[in-house]
């Protein structure tokens, strides 16, 4: 394989973009014998970052973007791909390429373990050499036109048929709360035409989260520091979303709900608040979906699931558990109430059910929505 020299464009906004830069940069210069360009390496305090990244481009064979939703945000990574002689963008999440990138053919690793994404990258980034040796002359100079394959035809985009809102509260039943079965924890049942979990019954009352993600939202319009008690998502989901649940709303408990602060970064959480609908939180998350002990503990592992001190995300054998899905059935991330690792962040659950404690910008506005309120019965 040819040497090249591949600049890695990123965002780092969130842990996980800079750790897949991470891995590329690495697989390509130990595993391929490339060389690289990278900020996290390559440009130091005291540079000037538009000369820096304008030399990079310049000396780079190829730029290879690590494609996100958050890297489609990103107006810098916009700058480098599109100022690219050649750029291949190489996709780790669910996102969908649009404008520009529509275009782009993609080598797609999303859902990949290790060993098939190096397999995967490796036979992507192959590129076919000229030959020096005359090619085999072929036998016929007609060709044989009943031995082509037929174009396959282009597929018909689907029709997705809405589903319209029932504003009746169905507690198991089609009348009202006063149900004579009791939901059990694991159950699923309709309030207000949307499916919940029950994760918890005590007493008169159940503990519900909805089973899908419902919308995708920012935790907070503005890129800024917030909390739980002041973010626009807690106005949205007491205020907007509660009013939609029509007269499911008589059966809405007042929650009381502790905001601690990060367990591992201790970044600080807010005063006790009063919720009719709510996110979880770490410490909820854990109660409610399995906890193995490593939020406490604080066993910390980074993005190829090794235990580091440095590590970002909970990784355990409840990940499965936690993977939620949208109206499509496509898996996608989470918010959950708790902050991240600065109070500009938020805590959420990946994908892949891995429990981000380092959290993501609170202006990402395409996180998933899972309400949860406590239900009389």
């Amino acid at each position: 394989m040819e040497k090249k020299k591949y600049f890695i464009s990123y965002t780092t906004r969130t842990e996980e973009d800079r750790q897949w830069a991470i891995w590329v940069e690495w697989f390509l210069r130990v595993q391929l014998g490339h060389d690289t360009i990278m900020q996290e390496y390559d440009f130091q305090p005291g540079d000037n970052f538009i000369e820096r990244m304008d030399d990079a481009l310049k000396k780079a064979d190829c730029v290879i973007g690590i494609l996100t939703h958050t890297y489609m945000q990103s107006a810098y990574c916009k700058d480098e791909w599109t100022n690219a002689d050649r750029f291949i963008p190489v996709r780790f999440d669910n996102c969908n390429p649009q404008g520009l990138l529509k275009n782009r053919v993609y080598i797609n690793l999303y859902k990949l373990d290790s060993a098939s994404a190096k397999k995967e990258l490796a036979a992507k980034l192959k590129i076919s050499t000229r030959p020096t040796e005359e090619p085999l002359f072929p036998a016929s100079s007609e060709p044989v036109y009943s031995q082509i394959a037929p174009e396959p035809s282009k597929p018909q985009k689907p029709v997705l048929t809405p589903r319209m809102p029932d504003e009746s509260l169905n507690v198991l039943n089609d009348n009202n709360t006063n149900v004579s079965a009791r939901p059990t924890v694991g159950s699923i049942i309709k309030v207000a035409g949307i499916d919940w979990r029950v994760l918890d019954v005590d007493g008169s009352k159940a503990l519900l989260i909805s089973d899908k993600i419902l919308e995708t939202r920012p935790y907070n319009v503005k890129n800024e520091a917030t909390t739980w008690e002041q973010c626009t998502l807690r106005k949205y989901l007491n205020g907007e979303f509660y009013n939609k649940l029509g007269v499911a709303k008589g059966a809405i408990a007042e929650t009381l709900n502790l905001n601690p602060n990060n367990p591992w970064y201790g970044t600080s959480g807010c005063s006790t608040t009063i919720d009719k609908v709510f996110l979880l939180s770490l410490g909820e998350l854990v109660k409610y979906f399995g906890d193995s002990g490593d939020l406490q503990n604080k066993r910390r592992k980074d993005g190829s699931g090794n235990l580091k001190s440095d590590g970002y995300l909970l990784d355990d054998q409840y990940s499965l558990a936690r993977i939620a899905r949208d109206g499509n059935g496509g898996a996608s991330w989470w918010w959950l109430r708790s902050p991240g690792r600065s109070s500009g962040s938020a805590a959420g659950v990946s994908t892949g059910g891995r429990v981000g404690v380092y959290g993501d910008d609170v202006s990402l506005d395409f996180g998933g929505v899972r309400p949860a309120l406590w239900l009389n019965l």
